[in-house]
């Protein structure tokens, strides 16, 4: 017997939505987990998560009222990177306005046949005949997959183009606090491709009743499921095992998996660390055997007009750049916020600018390239 009230409160139907789809792909077993959490009442959302929503909220409305001042100027910064994105996508394909149908917060589905599989909610989403842009609006400070491997734009391409009959899209990420990452452009080939791995991630994770596989990864740091995974607890078991073991006698095939497990786990690490931390915050004896120490004091320099002056007298004289270096780092970024706010260049405009105005004196030094899982799959056109 169907459930009404679920279908009439849930418009994901009870299905797989973009937003976590890398984790229904990447760990099938992670589905039936997550229900079953919340079929127990568990849910969780936190203060960031509540600020994204509204800052979604007014962004596509155009409603402000509800945001705090860095929240609407953040909103502005959001809708000039849309602007842009949508202007150099309508330029590349001499697209003109009266072609253009733009959609917000808008929900697409996908199906297998006639059958919906899971659906995609689109921040921001534009038409013109056969061709499609999808963007996503990330308000954090949470670095996340590029768009050639994001499954969640992934998913927003194959909904956009089944529902619209088209053949090209391009999709990409507004995330005014994070680098600007390249747009990916889906063919009918990479397109079709997507589809039929979305189509059999939702066979292998929602349909049937065999025990579904769990794979422990970074995939995990939002999973309702993750206290209680027994992958995750045998991920645990197997780093202290080698961690007890020579390093020389572990076999290099292994260590991929191995730096799979430690990344996950660290994740969940640090999650429960700030939980508990919360709980100790709201009664200092709400964990036995753990206790936050007391508060310091951390100094900070209110006026900076008068603190210059105050050095300056100290010093009888101006300060030199040497001592100016002594007591204040300006990185090159810090300089590029202060020309994109001061003078309203984007990211890359005050990049050039900044670039042209320190040539000279733009010191270069090395930096280590973090350690990243190699992709099998091909990135030019989402594939």
């Amino acid at each position: 017997m169907t459930n009404v009230t679920t279908i009439e409160t849930d418009e994901r139907l009870g299905l797989p939505s973009a937003s976590g789809m890398e984790r229904l792909i990447a760990c099938p077993g992670s589905w039936k987990l997550e229900e079953a959490a919340r079929a127990s009442g568990y849910n969780e959302e936190s203060q960031w998560a509540e600020a994204g929503t509204r800052i979604h909220k007014a962004n596509e409305t155009g409603d402000a009222t509800e945001l705090d001042i860095p929240e609407v100027e953040l909103v502005e910064r959001i809708r000039t990177i849309e602007n842009r994105l949508l202007k150099e996508w309508m330029s590349e394909f001499n697209l003109s306005e009266e072609s253009i149908q733009i959609r917000r917060e808008h929900r697409e589905w996908i199906h297998s046949g006639v059958m919906p599989v899971a659906s995609a909610k689109l921040d921001f989403s534009a038409t013109a005949g056969t061709r499609g842009l999808v963007l996503d609006l990330k308000s954090g400070r949470k670095v996340v997959s590029v768009p050639a491997r994001n499954w969640q734009l992934r998913a927003g391409a194959v909904a956009i183009a089944e529902e619209f009959h088209l053949t090209d899209v391009r999709t990409a990420i507004v995330q005014p606090f994070a680098k600007s990452s390249p747009a990916c452009d889906y063919d009918p080939a990479s397109l079709s491709v997507c589809q039929e791995m979305i189509v059999s991630g939702y066979h292998a994770a929602v349909e049937g009743t065999s025990e579904r596989p769990l794979h422990p990864g970074i995939h995990c740091e939002f999973c309702l499921a993750r206290y209680g995974c027994a992958a995750i607890r045998e991920s645990m078991g197997l780093l202290q095992k080698f961690h007890a073991s020579r390093w020389d006698l572990i076999a290099s095939e292994d260590k991929k998996g191995l730096w799979l497990m430690a990344k996950s786990v660290g994740k969940l690490s640090e999650d429960i660390q700030k939980r508990i931390e919360d709980e100790l915050d709201e009664n200092p004896s709400a964990v036995p055997g753990l206790m936050r120490k007391p508060d310091q004091k951390v100094r900070s320099i209110s006026d900076p007009y008068l603190a210059v002056r105050a050095i300056t007298d100290l010093l009888n004289g101006p300060l030199s750049p040497d001592d100016f270096n002594e007591i204040i780092f300006i990185g090159v970024g810090d300089v590029e916020k202060l020309v994109q706010s001061k003078l309203s260049r984007s990211g890359p405009k005050a990049k050039e600018c900044v670039n042209d105005l320190l040539r000279g004196i733009i010191e270069f030094t090395p930096k280590r390239g973090s350690v990243v899982a190699v992709n099998q799959i091909k990135e030019s056109n989402g594939i």
